[in-house]
């Protein structure tokens, strides 16, 4: 019976956790856990300053976990990273990546740090060849010196380090392991310094968030949970706006090991009602061993360590955003029946190469009579019947210059939406657009913010030109919540 064995190993404050995972016959099956307490400030902000002991600790946990797992992805709880998805056109691998480091180096989280950089891209399958090319990329950074750290510490353990993950993409990993619905699904993860908001569909990330806070230092819990729940109401608003084509969420998973989660839920379920909420239950996402004698609770605990160890066994074409160099247990590059008939494919190509150099040989004699064939053709095109085929090739050049003209108009307005859209604040949205044959345009909006407004507005005189706001009215809705009305007015290009 084959079987492939991980560990994912999370580092969280002053504890570390140990969970085992075990690929066999076609499952992934939860076969250990165990947590061990460290010293103090062992580990700050994501560099192990005691690297030596910290190692001899773990490879004494690993030893009394008696497992035999050779590979290990790891995580690190309350490190800095950053996470974002955008939409970007079909280009090449390297044009994207320079794209996307230039998006994370102007990110105020990695000033004057190196960092590596992780995505995952996917083309919406619902668009169709006639549609403009474009790319969902969910991609992440964490710094290189945290790389390192795990590394030399995986290193020191005589273990390999098969990913680098952080907590937010191994719990929307395991959000979607067994995801089985094909409606949207929001998934709330709540950390100790972050709340990270997600909206997928089947296995695919169509809006994220994450929203940086401290749950521990925020003392007023009622206070906090209003928070929480108006930034999921902006966060549902924006996706609304960005995904416009798309269905809104009908179901929400929540995750948090923090103790304010009861009531979080009852105000996720008052505020959006036509949202199904449920948490998380771990024995429902994955198979467990049975003679791992452990409470649904407890189990929650490793919630982290599982989706880490997940990530391992994912298809190769399926692979989740890895912020390091990975290896997949489940789909080696090469095994012994590959590299046989790799061998064969290769004589074969031997051949054939040893074959063209003998037809070249032997047509060289041939060439000197197409050479004087071509020298007839090269007069005949310089006569008259030369100059009225130019002539008709003028004519058709003209009209396919014509054709290209008003193609290109109508791709410039879809790609001035485009990029309109972009650029909105999360609250404000638009009731109208009227685009003139004289490039001007006006809009009809409304936000819940004055400042988005005014931030919208300098936006466009930044990029636009003749730009006029319209005074802004606000008006109540049905709560007596406020809501700003606005018009803008511009034309497109400086």
């Amino acid at each position: 019976m084959s079987k492939e064995v991980v560990v994912g190993i999370e580092f969280q404050n002053d504890i570390v956790r140990f969970t085992e995972l075990m690929y066999t016959n076609e499952h992934v099956l939860v076969t250990k856990i165990k947590s061990v307490s460290v010293p103090p400030k062992t580990i700050i902000n994501g560099d192990v300053t005691d690297p030596s002991g910290l190692s001899d600790q773990i490879t004494r946990t690993l030893e009394e976990m008696e497992t035999e797992a050779e590979h290990v992805v790891v995580c690190v709880t309350g490190i800095k990273f950053f996470k974002h998805l955008r939409q970007f056109p079909i280009i090449k691998v390297s044009e994207l990546k320079e794209l996307l480091e230039e998006e994370v180096a102007s990110s105020a989280l990695f000033f004057r740090e190196d960092f590596q950089l992780g995505y995952q891209s996917f083309k919406d399958p619902s668009s169709s060849k006639d549609d403009t090319p474009y790319q969902h990329v969910l991609y992440g950074a964490v710094t290189t010196s945290q790389v390192e750290s795990m590394q030399e510490l995986v290193d020191m353990m005589g273990l390999n380090l098969n990913a680098l993950d952080i907590s937010a993409l191994a719990a929307l990993r395991l959000f979607m392991y067994r995801n089985t619905t094909t409606e949207p699904v929001i998934s709330v993860f709540i950390d100790e310094s972050y709340i990270d908001l997600n909206i997928y569909i089947e296995k695919d990330v169509y809006y994220t968030f994450t929203l940086q806070i401290d749950i521990d230092e925020n003392t007023d819990f009622e206070l906090l949970v209003e928070h929480i729940v108006n930034r999921i109401g902006y966060f549902l608003f924006s996706y609304s706006n960005h995904c416009f084509d798309k269905p809104m969420p009908t179901v929400g998973v929540v995750f948090s090991r923090n103790s304010f989660l009861d009531g979080l839920f009852s105000a996720l379920q008052d505020h959006f009602p036509t949202i199904v909420w449920e948490t998380i239950n771990c024995t429902s996402l994955i198979n467990v061993d049975a003679s791992l004698n452990v409470s649904e609770q407890q189990l929650m605990d490793y919630a982290i360590p599982i989706g880490l160890g997940l990530k391992s066994f994912e298809d190769y074409n399926k692979r989740t955003l890895s912020l390091s160099e990975e290896t997949s247990l489940t789909k080696p590059f090469f095994d012994q029946k590959e590299l046989k008939i790799a061998g064969a494919v290769l004589a074969f190509a031997l051949l054939v190469v040893l074959g063209i150099n003998t037809f070249i040989v032997m047509s060289q004699d041939r060439i000197v009579s197409k050479v004087s064939e071509v020298q007839n053709k090269i007069r005949r095109l310089q006569s008259g019947e030369f100059i009225a085929r130019q002539n008709r090739l003028s004519t058709f050049q003209a009209k396919l210059k014509k054709y290209n003209r008003i193609r290109d108009e109508k791709f410039s307005k879809t790609s001035f939406l485009r990029t309109l859209v972009d650029e909105l604040p999360e609250d404000l949205s638009f009731k109208s657009i009227r685009l003139h044959p004289d490039r001007k345009v006006q809009i009809i909006g409304a936000s819940f913010y004055q400042d988005s407004i005014y931030h919208f507005y300098n936006h466009l005189k930044d990029n636009y030109s003749k730009v006029t706001l319209s005074s802004i009215v606000t008006k109540y809705d049905k709560n007596l919540a406020p809501i700003n009305h606005f018009q803008v007015s511009f034309k497109r290009g400086l």
